[in-house]
């Protein structure tokens, strides 16, 4: 069998493209990953819509999404002037401030910026309480009645600034 030679430049050659290979995939990944997590205009206004039904008192008068650039980031925001409160969500930061946080500042939240959670579980959280709201009061709470035989369900409570996931145990029979 004959000897495969390969000279060092030729050798180098490869590894250049390997390298760049790599480089080109993951690049192309963090965008990709970037532009998933890039959220949309409808996507805040259904969670800013939803904060101001659900704590009237934390963001009020109801007032309409802005954009802004601010810490070298884009952000949708609002601004709340009867509670002095500030609502933004990041459209393309990263790190500390990456694409799809949401975070809030002043009235009831103090004066420091208040990282809440990411919105797409904000979303989820959102449509879960929705769908088990059957009061139609905008909120899945205890004045929402469930089937009967409906023996494991879950429900989102807010109250003031901190949301409550209550989830049931599961019985010997659900396991």
């Amino acid at each position: 069998m004959p000897a495969l030679k390969v000279f060092r430049s030729e050798l180098l050659w490869i590894q250049f493209y390997i390298v760049q290979l790599v480089l080109t995939l993951l690049v192309g990944s963090e965008l990709a990953s970037a532009q998933v997590n890039q959220p949309t205009l409808d996507q805040v206004n259904k969670l800013f819509d939803f904060a101001q039904d659900t704590q009237p008192g934390s963001f009020y008068p109801p007032v309409k999404t802005q954009q802004a650039n601010e810490l070298g980031v884009d952000w949708f925001f609002r601004f709340y002037p009867g509670s002095k409160t500030y609502a933004a969500v990041s459209i393309n930061g990263s790190g500390e401030y990456a694409a799809g946080k949401v975070f809030v500042l002043g009235g009831p939240f103090g004066k420091d910026i208040l990282y809440v959670e990411s919105l797409a579980t904000l979303l989820t959280m959102i449509e879960a309480a929705q769908r088990l709201d059957d009061d139609g009061d905008g909120v899945a709470n205890a004045f929402d009645e469930f089937p009967e035989d409906q023996t494991r369900h879950s429900a989102i409570n807010i109250r003031q600034t901190e949301m409550v996931v209550s989830i049931p145990e599961l019985t010997n029979e659900e396991s």
